[in-house]
């Protein structure tokens, strides 16, 4: 064996990772990491919330203009036939129908230039 000078101790081969200044700076590295993915987490938590409490609003909204439309509905219905059919005299006579006819069509003399 080829001796190449003293051989080095154990707290000497300790690698610059090793020091307990970096491994407290690395701890408090990762510390801020997870806090910080900690608080990230916890933002997506409350924005999921706040859609899910957005969502229920929205539904609970739409059925209650549902309900709405239904008892308007069902109010309709139970009036009685003869309110709603008849011109409206009271004598339950059916309405006349109503004809248009289409309006004349009318045409413009022109002037000697073409204008009208």
């Amino acid at each position: 064996m080829i001796a190449s000078g003293p051989e080095p101790s154990a707290a000497s081969t300790r690698t610059r990772e090793d020091t307990p200044v970096v491994r407290s700076t690395g701890r408090a590295d990762a510390a801020r990491e997870r806090d910080t993915q900690a608080a990230a987490c916890a933002a997506q938590l409350h924005a999921l919330q706040a859609l899910a409490d957005t969502w229920r609003a929205r539904a609970e909204h739409a059925e209650q203009q549902l309900d709405l439309e239904r008892d308007h509905q069902r109010r309709l219905a139970a009036q009685p036939r003869a309110a709603t059919s008849g011109n409206g005299d009271g004598d339950g006579a059916p309405a006349a129908p109503v004809t248009t006819q289409p309006a004349a069509k009318t045409t413009r003399a022109t002037a000697a230039g073409g204008q009208p």
